[in-house]
């Protein structure tokens, strides 16, 4: 017979990242006296906390507060009128080519690009060049 362990899985002693956003907001999951607390921090600063006594319900938990989380900042990135990077949330930057007026957008800080007006950039380059 192979005795199965009183504990199924270990308690960690450090905060487990659930999920992080572009923008470094994370979602942390920390254990404290047979309690689990599940958070949400951005910068430091605590913007949503609760406690679970079961694991799948703060792992579920996590799963809505990033659904929730991807919703809020949509809405976040219309209001600013700052254009974001949706791969990195990296500041985007319009680019035109001088000789034939195309424009595209690029990631000031991972580099992906994309045409406006959703055009492909490749097809942009193959008029350009």
């Amino acid at each position: 017979m192979n005795p199965q362990p009183s504990n199924p899985f270990a308690i960690p002693t450090a905060p487990v990242v659930m999920w992080a956003s572009s923008d470094g907001t994370l979602c942390l999951l920390t254990c404290d006296r047979g309690a689990i607390d599940l958070r949400i921090e951005y910068d430091g600063a605590v913007l949503r906390q609760a406690r679970y006594l079961d694991y799948r319900q703060a792992c579920e938990a996590s799963r809505q507060w990033r659904v929730d989380w991807d919703m809020e900042s949509r809405r976040r990135k219309r209001r600013s009128g700052r254009i974001t990077c949706p791969e990195c949330g990296g500041d985007v930057l319009p680019e035109r080519d001088a000789a034939s007026g195309a424009e595209w957008l690029r990631c000031a800080s991972c580099g992906d690009a994309w045409g406006i007006n959703d055009a492909p950039v490749r097809e942009m380059w193959r008029l350009t060049h």
